[in-house]
């Protein structure tokens, strides 16, 4: 085990991709963000000189040896991005077996008008009785925080699994 490790926090905006994500049309890749102008505290691989650098020069994020990122986030989904060069950190923190929770607001349209029982039934089966492409999901935290926005609380992370999710309610 290393003594130390690299733990980045990045807001994803939208429109960025995720590192796993295949480029498309005139997207950009939420890691060519992590330069020293876009971050308050300077990322160490950048210099000041090296601002104007080029993207994917030497100094650029990019070429830290074993950097990824801890899960993905759809290009129209904006939040919290970890980057670390640990892939045991990033491992652990990903596992569906982990117990780690990773939380989202969604912003459903459509819902303002369901009555109140209506959406208590829906909070219920998201955290409780779904299954995606016939596997059933760990039990997930599901609540209204008003009439468009719902949180929901996972422990696992399938592929667009929070879209999925409400588009069977």
């Amino acid at each position: 085990r290393r003594a130390t490790s690299l733990l980045l926090a990045q807001h994803k905006p939208f429109s960025f991709l995720s590192p796993s994500t295949a480029p498309r049309g005139n997207k950009k890749f939420a890691v060519d963000l992590l330069v020293q102008k876009n971050n308050a505290v300077a990322a160490p691989w950048v210099t000041n000189a090296q601002l104007g650098a080029p993207p994917r020069s030497a100094d650029h994020p990019r070429s830290v040896p074993g950097l990824v990122c801890i899960g993905r986030l759809d290009a129209d989904t904006t939040g919290l991005m970890l980057w670390t060069d640990d892939a045991d950190m990033a491992r652990r923190v990903m596992s569906a077996d982990s117990g780690v929770e990773k939380e989202y607001l969604v912003r459903v349209k459509g819902h303002e008008a369901w009555d109140e029982r209506r959406r208590e039934r829906t909070t219920r089966l998201l955290a409780h009785g779904m299954a995606i492409d016939g596997v059933p999901l760990h039990r997930a935290t599901a609540g209204w925080l008003n009439g468009e926005q719902l949180r929901v609380v996972l422990t696992e992370g399938r592929h667009r699994q929070v879209r999925k999710m409400c588009d069977m309610v």
